[in-house]
């Protein structure tokens, strides 16, 4: 899209629609079906689905391992230069609207609330893995030391906002300001027009669901069994399934 056509999407192609945010039952219903098809093969298949999962990941990042460093770097250069551009003062929300929170209540939702638990874990062990065992060269070396705290950053630096920008700054800008369904579908509207209410709306919110689901699984899971082991270290709580159990529930209650 050229900026002539962005100029005109914002205030005549989209159409104001209602944003009260419905069930979408075929999204649930098959987003369902799926988390627990995956969970059941995961938890009757543990070591053929680590194997599987395993062979998945290496591949993609073999394959499409370039596709993401240069997506991700294209991605910073986009919000910066819409940030510095006369798009950066178009309001995600309508014009009269103002910010519900401050910046700094804000941040604080951000990090205990999304990424948090992420980063107190990989913070450490993303550094050492890129170290021990480096994309390319030997490890233990002065050289991967360096490497290493590169390749975090290219996840946890400046590049990793540039991914959650784009994704926020897309929902907010078609959800809040065009009161389009607040679902990655939205996103899609300058390129599938009405179409993102059939079949291909429902298929990106259902691999949306899938990603982020599984995502939020995986950096609770990591979260709840460091917080185990740092009960157990401080007061003697015993680890196992049972306490990281308990962990999840008073997580849950607490958010």
């Amino acid at each position: 899209m050229t900026p002539k056509d962005v100029a005109h999407l914002a205030t005549h192609d989209v159409p104001q629609t209602d944003s009260s945010n419905h069930l979408n039952h075929a999204v649930f219903r098959y987003s369902l079906i799926a988390i627990v098809l995956l969970v059941a093969y995961a938890m009757g298949f543990t070591e053929q689905a680590t194997a599987f999962f395993g062979y998945c990941l290496d591949w993609i990042g073999n394959t499409f391992g370039w596709y993401y460093m240069l997506a991700v770097t294209l991605y910073v250069i986009f919000v910066v230069g819409i940030g510095m551009s006369r798009f950066g003062r178009i309001r995600l929300g309508p014009d009269h609207s103002r910010p519900e929170f401050s910046t700094l209540s804000w941040a604080a939702m951000l990090f205990a609330a999304g990424i948090g638990g992420a980063i107190l874990f990989f913070v450490v062990s993303e550094p050492l893995s890129h170290f021990l065992t480096p994309p390319g060269g030997s490890g233990t070396t002065e050289e991967m030391q360096r490497r290493a705290i590169v390749q975090t950053f290219m996840h946890w630096g400046i590049s990793g906002w540039g991914v959650f920008v784009v994704m926020g700054m897309a929902l907010a800008y078609f959800s809040y300001r065009h009161r389009l369904p607040l679902a990655i579908r939205s996103t899609l509207f300058p390129l599938l027009g009405k179409r993102i209410y059939g079949p291909i709306g429902n298929a990106v919110d259902i691999t949306g669901v899938l990603a982020t689901v599984f995502g939020i699984a995986t950096a609770l899971g990591i979260g709840v069994m460091q917080m185990n082991y740092g009960l157990n270290y401080l007061f003697g709580v015993d680890e196992g399934l049972v306490s990281q159990i308990l962990i999840i529930i008073m997580v849950i209650v607490l958010g």
